[in-house]
């Protein structure tokens, strides 16, 4: 996955925050 909005807490998963 690409690392876009690592800080939120969806992101942590895939990379992929709301």
């Amino acid at each position: 996955m690409i690392k876009v909005m690592s800080l939120s807490p969806a992101s942590r998963l895939d990379g992929f925050g709301p």
